[in-house]
């Protein structure tokens, strides 16, 4: 489910971040068109700056850039609030399910607050390359 389809399906409020300045024009096109520009915040910036620009935190992170998470799990951490959700997107290089399954985990290994997380595959991306998504439930106490 993609930022436009919560905003318009729950009644909830999304953050988004888009850091190409085209692809941020359009976004703020699409949020009209498909009528959540009301309840969809887009801010154009690197995601890296989020912390350190935003005083909230969000109950529930999306990082759907799946060949480059691994690189923004720590910014990721500084967003999300006590008990949040974030939806880890990863591509691997695998034979299959279980070896990228231990692959996201062991990226993972050392995270704090980690309280839970579920692994799945998500689509087969291309010979031996899976696409997984690992859902990491937070508690910062």
């Amino acid at each position: 489910m993609g930022r436009k389809s919560i905003a318009s399906r729950r009644r909830v409020s999304v953050t988004s971040c888009e850091s190409n300045k085209e692809a941020y024009r359009l976004h703020l096109e699409n949020n009209l068109m498909n009528k959540v520009a009301g309840r969809m915040t887009t801010i154009n910036a690197d995601s890296t700056t989020l912390p350190n620009r935003l005083e909230q935190k969000f109950d529930r992170i999306l990082m759907p850039l799946p060949t480059r998470a691994d690189k923004y799990i720590g910014t990721a951490l500084g967003l999300v609030a006590d008990g949040g959700v974030i939806h880890y997107y990863r591509h691997l290089t695998a034979e299959d399910f279980e070896e990228a399954r231990s692959a996201v985990l062991n990226e993972l290994n050392g995270v704090q607050g980690l309280r839970n997380v579920e692994v799945r595959k998500v689509r087969e991306v291309g010979p031996r390359w899976l696409e997984v998504v690992a859902d990491l439930h937070l508690s910062k106490n």
